[in-house]
């Protein structure tokens, strides 16, 4: 029996504790890949696009339409265009963690590769 506090089972312990690490930092991953992906196909939809452009042009028109007096169409034709904005780069967000999400996921495997390949020709594998 080993003594405890053993390098050998340190190491063992530290290596289970990357594991788990490595597992939740890709299941994390993987969620925020597939948010990425749905937001890239929502926003790419033509219904979507096309929704998207006939609220803008209406609430453009609206504000310009709008008489002198009318401060509140304004600001509310102004307010829309910015909540519209707002959803868009959210998405836009969403896209892009994505695709950090899927570099890191890449890197994380190339690493293991590179360590799989260092220990195999160091004969420990």
């Amino acid at each position: 029996m080993k003594p405890a506090g053993d390098p050998d089972e340190i190491d063992l312990v530290a290596e289970k504790e990357a594991l788990i690490a490595r597992r939740e930092a890709d299941a994390g991953d993987d969620l925020v890949v597939r948010a990425g992906a749905e937001a890239k196909r929502f926003l790419d939809d033509p219904v979507v696009v096309g929704a998207f452009a006939a609220l803008e042009v209406q609430w453009i028109e609206q504000f310009r339409s709008s008489g002198i007096d009318q401060v509140a169409v304004r600001e509310e034709a102004h307010r829309l265009l910015n909540v519209l904005g707002m959803f868009k780069r959210q998405l836009q967000h969403e896209i892009e963690s994505g695709m950090l999400a899927t570099k890191r996921k890449v890197d994380r495997v190339t690493e293991d590769a590179i360590a799989n390949s260092e220990g195999e020709s160091a004969g420990i594998f």
